[in-house]
């Protein structure tokens, strides 16, 4: 319901080339990857898991133990290489206060291998990020220039102010 990102934000002139990663079971985190994309001008890459995932109640409270103890899972060979890229944002939805498996496996298949401005995104029902994305620096062995998490709230069509400022914090670091 909410307008086009570039219709309320303009788009960024970046000299950088920048590459776009997320996974997403839902929308939001895609909406997320998807509207920083648009406003930078990147290439975008969804992570997508070569096994399909159980839902229901055993499913979620699988997803969450998974996420919880750590655990990388089996994604699809990725199509970009981030280190042929000047900038990378990574986009990760939260399941049980940990990032999703799937991102914790293409951070392992690249650690080392991020340039040095990358952006960190937190997407969860209202969990601070700062955690999150301490551990994302850990598999990736690179800490963020920025980072931002975002909260169910964040989507609300009330909060869409706040919902643009935390997409501008993110932005702004790649000017």
């Amino acid at each position: 319901s909410s307008p086009a990102i570039l219709e309320e934000v303009p788009m960024i002139e970046s000299v950088r080339r920048t590459l776009v990663v997320y996974f997403s079971q839902g929308n939001s985190t895609k909406r997320v990857a998807e509207d920083i994309a648009a406003l930078l001008g990147a290439d975008i890459e969804r992570v997508v898991e070569t096994r399909a995932r159980r839902w229901g109640f055993f499913g979620f409270m699988g997803a969450g133990a998974a996420s919880s103890m750590g655990r990388a899972t089996p994604i699809a060979t990725p199509v970009r290489d981030p280190s042929a890229y000047e900038a990378v944002v990574v986009c990760t939805p939260v399941w049980a206060w940990h990032m999703a498996p799937p991102m914790r496996s293409w951070l392992r298949r690249y650690t080392g291998k991020l340039p040095r401005l990358v952006a960190y995104i937190t997407v969860s029902g209202d969990t601070d990020p700062a955690k999150i994305v301490a551990a994302m620096a850990k598999e990736s062995g690179m800490p963020p220039t920025v980072f931002a998490g975002f909260a169910d709230r964040d989507f609300e069509d009330g909060n869409r102010s706040r919902y643009l400022e935390k997409i501008g914090s993110i932005v702004d670091a790649f000017r």
